[in-house]
């Protein structure tokens, strides 16, 4: 996967059709225009172990190493055994993990941004004190809960200066590829018409992208619009940083106008380093790079700086030749295996709630005593004594 953003998401999505009721497994990686590519499709009668090894060693074998790149995914016990077993970098679903600590009643919707704040802490100590918060706010079993997922597995700081992330901390661009196929209606279908609408799907893509790298070398783009617009975002806030050149040529310091005290970020502009570590993650120029090289002057040289994925020549290196073989039906050999087994109907109203992930429970209706009304016992236990009871006579009424 050269020259594309190195990082990967894996999902698993229930098939809509009618009659095959198994699983549609999806690998989607992100290109140097930062957008979605699907990289490896596959239809498996469940999500477990099995099945998952086998796709990793599909991949591999059509040259794709999972162990190269950082994967996304939710914590599915099943993944997590076939991750540990090839050796891949798995990061976890931070939207998996606030809807698994919901189900504990201690925390509520109004705590999910301690999560968020927890994923995106810079430095150990930080995602310490955030952690003794997370306690004191939401009782010390959430915080053991949070603390015994490993922090390598999904916070920040431990992917600073190791492994580019590029901004991602869930599964979100994959299960809006598996959003895709549902509006297109492609899970409705039967499994080889899947297969082949997800193979014309990623024809198409690939069509379109080569017109645009054509396009943009003609217009001789240095680098794609999808990093352009990340690059601007950054540009505009260049003017409200001041400059101090500590190293000529080499260093520079730099802090945010009319900030007391200055919050001071150090800027390497011979290792194209800035210690924000939005550079190191999205591997994009930075606001105070930015502001740096135009201090002294250098600003025309801001695009020699970009990651390699974001240059239009590497761009179309990728996808120049690149090619999605779709087989005429002549060439397609008949099976002799026998046709997959009609799903049982069963009687009353069809499943239709999500299946929770690894750690998530179903919450369960507190009972409550049907003589006294309260919860914590029943009727047989409960000290109020017995309830009212009703007396009927059974002699008639006189007349």
């Amino acid at each position: 996967m050269p020259f594309n953003q190195q990082i990967l998401g894996i999902d698993c999505g229930h098939s809509k059709h009618r009659i095959y009721q198994g699983q549609q497994m999806l690998l989607v990686g992100r290109d140097g225009n930062c957008s979605n590519i699907t990289i490896g499709v596959a239809l498996v009668n469940a999500e477990d172990i099995v099945n998952y090894t086998w796709f990793v060693e599909c991949l591999k074998e059509a040259g794709l190493n999972m162990s190269d790149y950082p994967v996304f995914c939710d914590r599915s016990d099943y993944f997590r055994s076939v991750a540990k077993t090839f050796d891949i970098n798995t990061r976890y679903c931070t939207l998996h993990i606030t809807r698994n600590l919901l189900r504990n009643n201690r925390f509520t919707h109004a705590h999910k941004n301690f999560i968020w704040e927890l994923q995106e802490c810079k430095w150990e100590a930080l995602y310490e004190g955030q952690l003794v918060l997370l306690g004191k706010d939401c009782g010390k079993e959430v915080e053991e809960i949070v603390r015994a997922i490993p922090p390598e597995r999904w916070i920040l700081y431990t992917a600073i200066g190791q492994t580019p992330l590029y901004g991602w901390r869930s599964t979100n661009f994959v299960e809006s590829v598996n959003a895709t196929t549902l509006v297109n209606k492609l899970r409705e279908k039967a499994p080889f018409e899947f297969l082949d609408g997800v193979l014309e799907s990623m024809a198409n893509a690939l069509y379109k992208r080569q017109c645009n790298s054509a396009n943009w070398l003609k217009a001789k783009r240095e680098v794609t619009p999808g990093a352009e617009e990340l690059y601007e975002e950054q540009l505009r806030e260049m003017g409200n940083y001041k400059v101090v050149v500590t190293i000529k040529d080499k260093q520079a310091s730099v802090s945010r106008v009319g900030r007391l005290p200055p919050f001071r970020r150090t800027v390497d502009l011979e290792g194209n380093r800035c210690t924000c570590a939005l550079m190191d993650q999205y591997q994009i120029p930075c606001k105070h790079l930015i502001a740096v090289l135009s201090h002294v002057g250098q600003l025309d040289s801001v695009f020699s700086r970009f990651g390699a994925c974001y240059k239009v020549s590497n761009y179309s290196t990728v996808f120049g030749d690149a090619a999605v073989e779709i087989p005429a039906t002549s060439e397609l050999a008949k099976s002799c295996l026998l046709p997959a087994k009609r799903k049982e109907v069963r009687q009353g109203r069809s499943r239709k709630k999500r299946i929770p992930s690894a750690g998530e429970s179903r919450p369960t209706r507190m009972q409550k005593c049907a003589n006294c009304g309260t919860s914590g016992h029943n009727r047989k236990t409960c000290k109020s004594g017995p309830g009212p009871v009703a007396v009927v006579s059974s002699t008639t009424p006189s007349s």
